[in-house]
């Protein structure tokens, strides 16, 4: 079985840009061992914007069934398509990986999104654009974004001053139930037209589960979570440790699970400090679930997360303090 597969379309040509849970940028669009005739099928979905199958005949002999699933896109046709081949009686999946189109309008100076991407950084509770496709100034747009070094300059350039070319690259977001989200951004960039960047973007959360770039000496220290906030109700969250844990604290359990429930008040009220002043590193003291669920009352340290400026309102570092601490009943 070949899984999900990422592809994107632009000016009538297919590339492979995501195969077996890894990137494979611009690589030519063919499945294993199949020949080219489920490139129509392809077409047809883009095209359609609706979902297909057909079954081929493989060069092992053996019937293999695809389905053909295209991204949720501003514009016709689809920019890309998420792909899964499996052998004829195995079922496809009920549910593809989360891919979704933006583009960039030139001469309007905004993105505009579909649908899907915005569903995938919002929760139930966040209000939803009355229509789609939605446009987007560039700060709202990077409203989210935790980190992106290896695309950020180059998609600033591709909407300022724009050159043809490829996009391809790790994003960080932010969702706005606090948890943290690895995407891939694909885009192809043609500069004579008026939608001068269009690219597609699908979620590799489950594949690449490293948390965005860090200086090195905020990885030194044992103990080193990210709390998040929640939107729109702005509940802390602490999102992941992303170093060890100290010897004392329990070592498996989700990192949300950590922090007693009771004591969101006490860190709301840390977090909210950082607002006013980026430079101030508030300790509070929370109850820690230590080892076997015994919880410990313990301090925690709370700075600023060095990321971008929009994002950076909803982040910060947590440090675990090794010492001055002691089992409690909770």
């Amino acid at each position: 079985m070949v899984p999900v597969t990422g592809l994107h379309h632009s000016m009538g040509h297919y590339s492979m840009v995501w195969s077996d849970g890894k990137a494979v940028d611009w690589s030519p669009a063919a499945l294993p061992g199949i020949d080219d005739r489920w490139l129509p099928q392809l077409q047809a979905a883009l095209s359609s914007r609706s979902h297909q199958s057909l079954t081929v005949t493989a060069a092992d002999c053996e019937e293999y069934h695809v389905a053909i699933y295209p991204a949720d896109s501003p514009t016709s046709p689809a920019y890309g398509a998420a792909v899964w081949v499996g052998r004829k009686h195995e079922p496809p999946p009920t549910k593809a990986r989360r891919i979704a189109g933006l583009c960039w309008d030139h001469h309007k100076g905004v993105a505009v999104i579909s649908q899907a991407l915005f569903d995938m950084t919002s929760g139930a509770d966040t209000d939803r654009p009355d229509s789609f496709p939605h446009t987007r100034k560039p700060q709202t747009l990077t409203r989210k974004l935790v980190a992106a070094p290896d695309v950020e300059p180059v998609v600033l350039q591709a909407c300022m001053n724009p050159t043809a070319g490829t996009i391809s690259g790790a994003v960080s977001i932010l969702h706005d139930h606090g948890h943290l989200m690895n995407w891939r951004l694909n885009a192809v960039v043609d500069p004579s037209s008026r939608i001068s960047l269009i690219g597609v973007i699908h979620d590799v959360t489950d594949t690449d589960d490293t948390p965005p770039p860090l200086d090195l000496r905020y990885r030194q220290t044992a103990g080193t979570a990210i709390l998040t906030h929640t939107e729109p109700s702005d509940t802390p969250v602490l999102a992941e440790v992303i170093t060890t844990r100290h010897p004392w604290m329990h070592q498996t359990c989700p990192a949300r699970q950590l922090i007693h429930a009771d004591d969101t008040n006490e860190l709301a009220a840390a977090s909210a400090l950082i607002r006013v002043d980026a430079s101030a590193e508030p300790v509070v003291q929370v109850r820690v679930r230590g080892l076997d669920d015994a919880w410990v009352l313990g301090d925690v340290l709370l700075t600023r997360y060095p990321t971008h400026t929009l994002a950076a309102d909803r982040m910060r570092l947590l440090y675990f303090h090794p010492a001055n601490r002691q089992e409690i009943d909770a």
